[in-house]
């Protein structure tokens, strides 16, 4: 890493001030049960993968700056390294001539692979499907509609959904044109760094790009654009149903034009790659969409969702009431879902007159929240973050530039610094995929006195596993560990003498010494409770003790 990158921050003010403020109510392990069951601790058994998008091929145009540009590509895979990821989702500009947007571009992409192949973090490229959004004015390639097309007789074909109808879409020269294009794209692709990859995102936000983007004639606003067009669209045509998205000619071109791409992109893709896995990513309510790609026989093999909010798997009012993760379960190919874009709403953007801390605060917590609720879902296998760095779209809406776990680097990368959301996830992480494992070692670690070896942690993993919670564990551990104060609390005991016995049981199981309202109450449970055991094990079921085997995990 750069020596002139001086990325701020304040990991323990942050962590602590969010431990106190909002997370004791489950993190919180001084009342814990003895009957709790092994099931509720953190870390899964559920194989999840966690990962970040970015946009490190992206290259400047217009107004437009890539913020990304200001790291190298080894320190972009440096803070996915720091991160703890397994995926690296990156958008790609990529057609059936190779990379358009940028001379850069294909080396960036081939250091990038090789550097994330090294750390053992996949690369998810989103491959562009940009050819099917040509507006008919674009002079230098205008979109292809063909002198076959005959919108009053493609909508019976949809409303029967038999296989007449199937062939009959295909037969398109519209259908043919975009398909043999996504054909020869994916083909190039696959053949180039197919042999590097496993993941392809194959199409992203296409229904929601449909619908925001081309304004539905009977919207009562004038001009609509942007939100209020995509608004209507959810309110008026929901997005269930196939039809939703053919409810005027010009939506039913570009819906046939996008399927088409992405049939062939797909198919592309596998010819050259046959191990390949395929995800297409849309969000709102877009089911409809995917049930037309399931009609078509489009050979993606993972759903992939952009959710920026709570309350996935409950019945969500502003979407009819429907329980996203219920009605894609049921779709044909229902499982696995990968939640591809995932954030609080608009980053750590102070949008409720909360000052800059606050709202970078709140970002980390609903990250936390997200990630844990998004990840506890049986078909959910995978949940990416987005986004690494914030940027300053400009050509898009405000709300885009303070996604990222890292401020803006501008003018240049030394003002750039690290966000609590940026700590938050890194914990996370590790918290749920190795949450128990490290709560083990740490405890292995102390009352050994790092004396560890390979028979004794298998021994007391397995301890681990077999018990029914954490504090009948601990006193198995620390029977047999020689680190622990065995004398029993006489009762003539002086002050003096029990404060010594407390300054030595916080020492040596939190690695500092107790605060006077610590002190106080400790002697005070030491009275009551003749085994100072009995307060070492106190002091390890609490959340600053998990806190710290997770931090050193």
């Amino acid at each position: 890493m750069d020596k002139k990158l001086k990325i701020k921050t304040n990991l323990f003010i942050y962590i602590n001030i969010f431990f106190l403020a909002s997370c004791s109510s489950y993190l919180s392990t001084s009342n814990y049960s003895s009957n709790q069951e092994k099931s509720t601790f953190w870390g899964s058994d559920k194989e999840v993968l966690y990962g970040i998008n970015g946009h490190s091929v992206r290259v400047n145009r217009g107004e437009y700056t890539s913020q990304y540009n200001q790291f190298s590509i080894k320190e972009q895979v440096d803070f996915l390294k720091k991160l703890g990821v397994n995926i690296y989702r990156t958008d790609i500009y990529f057609n059936e001539t190779g990379f358009f947007n940028g001379p850069d571009s294909p080396g960036k992409f081939e250091e990038l692979i090789k550097l994330t192949k090294e750390a053992k973090i996949e690369v998810l490229p989103i491959l562009s499907t940009y050819p099917w959004m040509k507006t008919y004015e674009d002079p230098t390639e205008p979109f292809l509609i063909g002198k076959d097309w005959n919108y009053p007789e493609l909508i019976p074909h949809l409303k029967l959904l038999n296989l007449n109808g199937k062939k009959y879409i295909q037969s398109l020269e519209i259908w043919q044109h975009y398909f043999n294009r996504g054909l020869k794209s994916g083909v190039l692709f696959a053949a180039t760094y197919g042999k590097d990859l496993m993941y392809y995102n194959t199409g992203n936000e296409i229904a929601y790009y449909i619908s925001k983007m081309y304004p539905h004639p009977d919207n009562p606003i004038q001009n609509p654009t942007g939100e209020d067009s995509e608004k209507f669209f959810i309110s008026t045509y929901g997005g269930d149903d196939i039809t939703d998205f053919f409810s005027t000619e010009e939506h039913a071109r570009r819906m046939v034009a996008a399927t088409a791409y992405v049939k062939g992109l797909i198919d592309g893709i596998k010819s050259e790659d046959k191990e390949a896995k395929c995800i297409i990513s849309d969000g709102k309510a877009n089911f409809g969409f995917f049930k037309f790609l399931d009609f078509m026989d489009v050979d993606y093999d993972i759903i992939g969702w952009n959710w920026y909010e709570g309350n996935f798997n409950q019945y969500n009012y502003k979407l009819h009431g429907l329980n996203v993760y219920e009605k894609l379960s049921k779709l044909e190919k229902g499982t696995p879902i990968w939640i591809t874009e995932t954030n609080r709403f608009a980053g750590s953007r102070n949008y409720s007159e909360e000052t800059v801390y606050h709202a970078e605060l709140d970002q980390a917590n609903d990250i936390r929240d997200y990630v844990k609720e998004l990840s506890s879902l049986d078909n959910v296998g995978a949940v990416i973050v987005y986004e690494l760095l914030d940027q300053e779209y400009k050509f898009e809406t405000r709300w885009e530039d303070y996604y990222g776990l890292i401020t803006s680097p501008f003018p240049d990368k030394s003002f750039a610094r690290l966000k609590p959301a940026f700590d938050m996830y890194r914990y996370t992480i590790e918290e749920l995929k190795y949450g128990n494992e490290d709560f083990v070692y740490f405890a292995l670690n102390q009352s050994f006195k790092g004396n560890l070896n390979d028979q004794l942690l298998i021994h007391w993993n397995m301890k681990f596993q077999e018990m029914s919670n954490r504090e009948l564990f601990l006193k198995n551990l620390l029977d047999e560990s020689e680190n622990y104060i065995q004398s029993e609390v006489k009762k003539e005991y002086k002050k003096d003498e029990l404060n010594k016995m407390v300054d030595s049981i916080f020492q040596m199981t939190l690695e500092r010494k107790p605060t006077k309202r610590e002190r106080r109450y400790s002697r005070r449970y030491l009275s009551e409770n003749i085994n100072p055991q009995n307060l070492q094990i106190e002091l390890m079921l609490s959340a600053e003790y998990w806190q710290n085997a997770i931090w050193s995990g």
